[in-house]
């Protein structure tokens, strides 16, 4: 049997169901009571939404994926679930905030404070051509009662940390602003090894224990090389991964200025060369032997001067009476070889 009634009714105690409220001529749409303290809401004939007994709000599913108790919206699609925010308003102007999502924590005097939010914002006045958009991340720091942005997103593409205007030369960038100390670290957790990777200019900067190295090669990083490294201790080595010196050049080393040796103590320096092999670059310059104790100056692919291990000069290539002076004093005469002992010391 049943009861119909036409018009209003008014119950003043409770109304007992045993399983669904539908609507009428369309019984595909009901409120229904699955299982004890749930309710659900069914349309189209399928559930749509469900509270369950632990006051989760469950939509597209029929039980809680995430099983806590303070996981408290939980919604599921096959495509993936969205959450849609939108405003509401025919004019938008720069700054205006397009959807927000706020954090809030009760303290021990009850009161609800914000610690933190996600905010959209209007990057510039909104067209019917142009919704130009800015993603905020603001933190409550320590001692605070409100958040301060912290990051921010432009319509660009340009991320700032600590400024919310960060600028840019043509590309992306990311600006880090702090007023003292504006820090980038990279740390793995463990050994301190550090990967900075220019992909589209071949350049890596990495950093391992304590170690600066720098390499250039391929685009795709795995394959490129070495080309120099700075130590623990300050050297620098370039085409040397053990640098011995301050600058230590595995390789030809070319200097359009001056190469000088100061010591700032008063003491004296030292050019030398480790090789035991040497030769003239480009058939002019200076050649230091260490292993044979020689020292050699050539011009135009040929030697010129030799300095031995014993002190004695060899000058080759005298033709004319005015090629070597002393002072004023002409030491040689046109086609004799000069040989001269000098002390050093």
């Amino acid at each position: 049997g049943g009861l119909t009634v036409t018009g209003v009714s008014t119950f003043f105690s409770r109304v007992s169901i045993a399983d669904s409220i539908v609507h009428t001529g369309d019984i595909d749409t009901s409120l229904r009571f699955p299982a004890a303290d749930t309710f659900s809401v069914e349309t189209g004939g399928s559930e749509a939404f469900r509270v369950d007994s632990s006051q989760r709000l469950i939509l597209g599913a029929t039980s809680a994926i995430d099983t806590g108790t303070t996981s408290l919206i939980q919604a599921v699609n096959a495509g993936g679930a969205r959450i849609v925010l939108a405003r509401n308003d025919t004019s938008t102007a720069q700054n205006d905030s397009i959807g927000r999502i706020r954090f809030y924590g009760n303290d021990s005097d009850g009161n609800y404070d914000e610690c933190a939010r996600l905010d959209v914002i209007a990057d510039a006045d909104h067209t019917s051509t142009s919704k130009a958009s800015a993603l905020t991340v603001h933190t409550t720091a320590s001692g605070a009662e409100s958040p301060t942005e912290r990051l921010r997103i432009t319509s660009a593409g340009n991320m700032g940390l600590g400024t919310n205007n960060p600028t840019s030369d043509g590309g992306t960038t990311l600006e880090i602003y702090n007023a003292t100390t504006p820090t980038l670290r990279l740390n793995d957790g463990g050994e301190y090894k550090a990967l900075f990777q220019l992909r589209g200019n071949d350049l890596e900067i990495r950093g391992s224990n304590g170690v600066m190295e720098f390499y250039t090669g391929n685009a795709d990083g795995a394959s490129s090389t070495e080309r120099m490294r700075i130590t623990s201790a300050g050297d620098v080595g370039i085409g040397s991964q053990t640098p011995a010196r301050k600058l230590d050049v595995n390789g030809i080393a070319r200097v359009i200025e001056t190469v000088e040796a100061y010591d700032t103590s008063g003491g004296s320096q030292d050019w030398y060369v480790s090789s035991a092999s040497f030769g003239f670059h480009n058939g002019t310059g200076v050649a230091f032997n260490a292993g044979g104790g020689l020292f050699r100056l050539g011009i135009s692919g040929s030697e010129k001067v030799r300095v031995d291990v014993g002190g004695n000069v060899n000058i080759t290539g005298i033709t004319t009476a005015n090629q070597l002076f002393e002072g004023t004093s002409r030491v040689a005469t046109a086609g004799k070889a000069v040989a001269m002992a000098l002390v050093f010391g």
